[in-house]
């Protein structure tokens, strides 16, 4: 038994009752007027200070040796309670509110303006909608000062833009609702538009038009993609296509010294087109008129750590608040876009017209359509030689692996345990041909594995790697150059003549012309993923690879090796989702799954997590007894609407005093107003992990109650390790 979990019902779902303090009579505070010959001598600061998260602003003297340089937005070194932090200047006031004498501002460490007010604005919105702090939002949108590249930006010469004229439809023509969008943006309209573009497209020649469209009102456009290999590869395409308009990216790979000249460049509007990663979000454009994002389903839009924010959820809050465009462009299936069409939320899903479907992609077909009968079952069949060796007369031939290396997971033959290290339990892996099996924790090499349940020396491999895939073609095809990149990056150069490629879906590489044929292999294991989305990143895949195929009309082919259940079968061969989307929706709804809800994980030690969700039922039940109508006027005094209105609410609160042995056997159990708690359960590491499902309806007051109790928990100094993360991977 793991420590800190619950030996027994009696002490694991006993939470504490916690209390809080009635509220007192509100008195305003007043403004007290602070003369000075400094105009503004206020200075509200955001402090970066531990002890200062949740209430994070506080005002400060403007000295008067420092009033030029005190601007807002610039970064300033003030003491708070012993120490010297660094902070930002988010507003200069006339007065306080504080009662006492003002400490001054100790340093402008610069006086230009890191983190503009309307990215202040975001950020704190971000911060409400994710129940974390606004300096956790602010690191993610502000990088770290680069003195010298800061100078270096500041003193160059100011930019002139190219002239250009109104966007020509050009592709836009081809998709439904696509010409009519295309002449909203120009227009100066806003848009709110999902767009699942074609394989035969690319994201630069359906963004170009759009982004014209701004230029020619001399709007600014930014732009996300999901990594800096994408990021470079929009960017160079959309140089040309804009005939030399200045763009400037934004990448995760860049150096502390570039990243932030880079920064500094957007700021100052050294280019009106931005194209960046998720961080760039954030990145203080002025006059926005498009924001765009492409591969809305990738999950490196999506931080990993503490804010746990989405990009595609930051840019419609940014749209809202800058009242501009928003332009989701994806291939493949998209959940959380169709959802959002059904609810009104958007405009129609710019969609490829019916009748160009069959002639803008490559046929799809699936190996079991031309096995023979009777064929024995096997990883590469004889469907695959036929199809490679057709294509080898034509171009370069494509094979997808969903794992990288050489065997990446082994299995004991005996019991079918996944074979683990002794030392460490890490996961047992073979990186290279002759080579003995490697632990992924520490490293240790083993050379005669054996499995820790059974005992039994003899194993297999359950997945296989691209390396190992490579090597077993190369057997088969003598003679013809077999290439395997780990990162498309590493491929610099291909063979003159035509050869296979061996690469996992995020490391295809890109090449001058599209590939003759490609083949998936191995796309029952992406289904096997424990994931919510793991058939619509098998179908996302399956988009993906098409687009880096031939047309049909130029005898592009691409195979789909592995069984794929029933529903799935028609989308894959057609890429068209609709259908899919709206069954997928259906059967979320009934289960409360998102995006038909909003889910909340809290990952902890069990102790701690007793004393947070006694904190989350304590203020929302305060909050629910402060506006209960019962509470206000007696029963008599309320109307028979107003009596069934409120049956209907506390029906929906739940049974607040319920025993919590309750939840021992896990299942869902309402024990906290407008919330379903779920679980918990235990991971391997000890953690402990409870889901809260909200409605969509309640979703803005339960992670408001959330916020609430995690500044409740850091004020009492409980539950203090306790992670809280808001629309989680499931």
């Amino acid at each position: 038994m793991y420590q800190g979990v619950p030996e027994s019902p009696s002490d694991a779902y006993q939470l504490p009752e916690l209390s809080e303090q009635d509220e007192l009579m509100k008195f305003p505070v007043p403004d007290v007027l602070v003369r000075s010959s400094v105009h503004h001598p206020v200075a509200r600061v955001l402090v970066d200070a531990p002890g200062a998260y949740w209430g994070a602003t506080f005002d400060y003297e403007v000295p008067e040796e420092l009033d030029q340089r005190t601007r807002i937005g610039c970064r300033v070194r003030v003491g708070f309670g012993h120490k010297k932090v660094d902070g930002f200047v988010v507003r200069r006031l006339d007065q306080t509110q504080h009662a006492g004498q003002l400490k001054p501002i100790e340093k402008v460490v610069s006086s230009f303006c890191a983190l503009d007010p309307g990215i202040y604005r975001l950020c704190s919105k971000v911060a409400q909608e994710q129940a974390c702090t606004i300096m956790d939002v602010v690191r993610c949108a502000v990088p770290a000062r680069h003195a010298r590249a800061e100078r270096s930006v500041l003193s160059l010469p100011s930019v002139r833009y190219p002239q250009h004229s109104a966007p020509y439809s050009g592709v836009w023509n081809e998709y439904d609702e696509g010409a009519r969008t295309l002449q909203s943006l120009v227009s100066g309209h806003i848009e709110r538009r999902f767009c699942d573009i074609a394989p035969a497209h690319t994201y630069a020649q359906l963004l170009s038009g759009a982004i014209q469209s701004q230029l020619v009102n001399s709007r600014t456009v930014l732009i996300i993609a999901p990594t800096p290999r994408e990021t470079y590869a929009l960017a160079s395409e959309l140089r040309v296509l804009l005939h030399g308009e200045p763009i400037i990216t934004m990448s995760s790979d860049v150096n502390h010294e570039q990243r932030y000249r880079n920064f500094v460049g957007v700021a100052q509007g050294r280019a009106r087109v931005v194209i960046g990663t998720r961080s760039a979000c954030f990145a203080p454009m002025k006059n926005l008129g498009l924001l765009a994002l492409i591969d809305p389903a990738h999950p490196a839009h999506r931080e990993q750590r503490i804010p746990y924010y989405s990009a595609v959820h930051v840019l419609e809050q940014r749209a809202d608040m800058e009242e501009c465009s928003l332009l989701v462009c994806g291939r493949g299936p998209d959940v959380y876009a169709a959802y959002q069409e059904r609810s009104g939320l958007v405009g129609s899903r710019i969609r490829l017209k019916s009748q160009r479907r069959r002639e803008c992609m490559p046929r799809i077909f699936f190996s079991k359509e031309i096995d023979r009968e009777g064929a024995i079952p096997a990883r590469i069949p004889d469907s695959m030689f036929t199809v490679v060796r057709k294509a080898l007369k034509h171009g370069h031939v494509l094979v997808v692996v969903p794992r990288s290396g050489y065997i990446p997971v082994l299995l004991c033959m005996e019991c079918g345990k996944r074979i683990r290290c002794a030392l460490c339990q890490g996961a047992l892996e073979i990186r290279a041909p002759h080579e003995p099996a490697q632990c992924i924790r520490c490293a240790v090499r083993v050379h005669t594995p054996q499995c820790q349940h059974c005992g039994s020396r003899n194993i297999k491999a359950l997945r296989i790697g691209s390396l190992r895939t490579a090597q077993e073609i190369g057997r088969a095809f003598l003679g013809v150059p077999i290439v395997a990149p780990h990162r498309a990056a590493e491929l610099s150069s291909l063979p003159p003549r035509p050869s296979i490629i061996v690469a996992t879906p995020g490391s295809i590489p890109a090449l001058e012309k599209p590939y003759a044929a490609a083949v998936l292999l191995d796309m029952e294991y992406v289904l096997q993923a424990n994931s919510l989305d793991a058939e619509s990143r098998a179908l996302r895949m399956i988009a993906h690879v098409a687009h880096n195929v031939r047309l049909r009309s130029q005898g592009g082919e691409l195979l789909i090796v592995g069984d794929l259940p029933h529903n799935m079968l028609i989308p894959a061969r057609s890429l068209i989702w609709n259908e899919w989307e709206n069954s997928v929706i259906l059967e979320r709804d009934a289960l409360h799954l998102p995006p038909s809800a909003t889910w909340i994980s809290c990952e902890g030690q069990w102790p701690q997590i007793k004393e947070f969700l006694a904190l989350v039922r304590m203020v929302l039940l305060h909050s629910t007894h402060r506006s209960d109508p019962i509470h206000a006027n007696s029963c008599s005094s309320l109307s028979d609407v107003e009596k069934s209105a409120y049956a209907s609410e506390s029906a929906e609160i739940g049974d607040t005093q319920a025993p919590l042995d309750a939840l021992l056997g896990g299942g869902v159990h309402s024990l906290i107003p407008y919330m379903a708690v779920l679980g918990p359960h235990q991971r391997n590491d000890g953690t402990m992990v409870i889901y809260l499902r909200c409605e969509h309806k309640r979703r803005k007051q339960c992670i408001r109650a959330i916020r609430r109790a995690l500044q409740e928990a850091s004020i009492r100094r409980v539950a203090s390790h306790v992670r809280v993360h808001v629309n989680p991977p499931l």
